[in-house]
C-alpha cells in the first residue's frame, strides 16, 4: 500500500509539473553550443500526413547548465521526427524535480518513468555489480579509453546485468573524472586518518575511504554545501566540474588531483514500456542515446572543464600528491578490490577478470 500511495504522489507530481513546465516545452535554460562548433541540428517536420504521437518523460539529476542536460537536448530534438510516421516527445525534467536520484532510478525500474541517465555508484543499489566502477584506480586514466570500455564486451555484459533488477541499461555516459576536494591539504596517506568524507552510497566508496583512513559519511548531495560550511564534513570526491557546480570552492581550500575514479552515468528505461515500443522507436531511442552521450562529452570536454578549471584556480589551491605518495594511496586503495569481491561473490571476482583483460587490451 505504501509503495501504491508513494507511486500515486509521483504521477500527481509530474502533472503538476507539466502544467509548471508548459506541458512539452523544452527546459528555458539550454546550455550554449560547444566551443568546437558541435552541432545539435533541429528538425522539420515531415509533410507526409498525420503522424502517431509517442510522449514519455525523463528525469534526471543535472542542472539545467550540464552536459547531461546538453546531451538529452541533442537526444530530445533528434529523436522528434526521427522515425517516419512518428512524433516522438521527450519531456526532460532536469535538477532532481521530481524526487532525488534513488528515486528517479526507482521510479523507472517501477515504471513511474519511462527513462533516466543516473551515476553508477547510485545503480549500485540496485545492480551491485555496477559498483565495479567504484574501484579505485581501475578504469584507464584517458577518456578514449574508458570509452573504449563501456563499448567492449565486459562493459557490455556489465550493462545487460541491470535487466536481472527490473531495468534495461542502454550506454554509457562520461561525466569527469574523480578529484577530491578539502579543508586541508591532502598530500599522504596519513592525512586521511579520521577525515570526515562525504561518499556516494556505493559500498566500494565507503570502503575506499575507510581503507585510506577516514571515515566515510553518506549524507544526500543537497545537504553537502551546509554541511562543509559547518565542518561536519572536511572532503569529499567527485569530478570537476560537479565540484563548481555545487559551488564547493566557496567552502573548501584544497583540490586534489588523482583521476582515482570517474563518474560514469547510464541511460536506463523500463523494460515493460520499452519492450512495447515499435521496433524502429526502439532503435530510434537507442541513437537518440548514443547522440546524446557524445553532445554531452563534447560540451563537457569543450566548455565546462574549462569554464570549471578557472573557477576552481581562483578559490582553491591545487594539490598533485609525487608519484611515491600516489603509490601509497594506490597499494591501500587496491584492497577495495578484495573487499568488492567478499561483497558480491564469484560474479563480482567474473566482472573485475573481465575488465582487467578488456583494460590490458586497450591499453595496449
Amino acid at each position: 500500500m505504501k509503495r501504491l500511495i508513494a507511486v500515486l504522489l509521483m504521477v500527481v507530481l509530474i502533472g503538476g509539473l507539466f502544467v509548471a513546465c508548459g506541458g512539452n516545452d523544452t527546459p528555458a535554460a539550454t546550455p550554449a553550443p560547444p566551443a568546437n562548433g558541435g552541432e545539435q541540428q533541429q528538425q522539420t517536420p515531415p509533410d507526409d500526413g498525420p503522424r502517431q504521437v509517442l510522449e514519455f518523460n525523463f528525469p534526471h539529476s543535472g542542472m539545467t547548465n550540464s552536459a547531461r542536460q546538453y546531451g538529452l537536448t541533442a537526444m530530445a530534438e533528434y529523436l522528434r521526427y526521427a522515425v517516419d510516421g512518428w512524433e516522438i516527445v521527450m519531456n526532460i525534467f532536469p535538477a532532481n524535480q521530481v524526487g532525488t536520484t534513488v528515486e528517479q532510478i526507482a521510479g523507472v525500474q517501477s515504471g513511474v518513468f519511462e527513462m533516466t541517465v543516473q551515476p553508477t555508484p547510485h545503480l549500485g543499489g540496485f545492480q551491485p555489480l555496477m559498483a565495479v566502477f567504484d574501484v579505485p584506480w581501475l578504469i584507464p586514466p584517458d577518456v578514449d579509453d574508458l570509452i573504449a570500455l563501456h563499448e567492449s564486451p565486459a562493459g557490455q555484459y556489465l550493462l545487460g546485468t541491470l535487466e536481472e533488477v527490473g531495468i534495461i541499461g542502454l550506454n554509457y555516459w562520461h561525466d569527469g573524472y574523480g578529484y577530491w576536494t578539502a579543508n586541508q591539504p591532502l598530500e599522504t596517506l596519513e592525512d586521511f586518518d579520521g577525515l570526515r568524507v562525504r561518499v556516494m552510497p556505493s559500498p566500494m566508496r565507503i570502503a575506499m575511504v575507510e581503507r585510506m583512513g577516514g571515515s566515510a559519511i553518506n549524507m544526500d548531495w543537497l545537504e553537502l554545501y551546509n554541511a562543509m560550511m559547518t565542518g561536519a564534513v572536511e572532503a569529499h570526491e567527485n569530478p570537476l566540474v560537479t565540484i563548481t557546480d555545487a559551488m564547493i570552492h566557496e567552502v573548501q581550500a584544497y583540490l586534489i588531483q588523482t583521476y582515482h575514479n570517474a563518474m560514469d552515468h547510464v541511460v536506463i528505461a523500463n523494460p515493460d514500456w520499452f519492450n512495447s515500443l515499435e521496433p524502429e522507436v526502439q532503435e530510434a531511442i537507442r541513437r537518440g542515446a548514443a547522440l546524446g552521450a557524445r553532445e554531452g562529452r563534447l560540451f563537457h570536454d569543450n566548455v565546462l572543464l574549462e569554464q570549471a578549471h578557472e573557477i576552481a584556480m581562483e578559490y582553491m589551491t591545487l594539490i598533485v600528491p609525487s608519484a611515491h605518495e600516489l603509490e601509497r594511496w594506490r597499494a591501500q586503495m587496491n584492497l577495495v578490490r578484495e573487499d568488492f569481491v567478499s561483497a558480491f561473490g564469484d560474479r563480482a571476482a567474473d566482472i573485475l577478470e573481465m575488465f582487467d583483460t578488456e583494460i590490458a587490451r586497450i591499453m595496449g
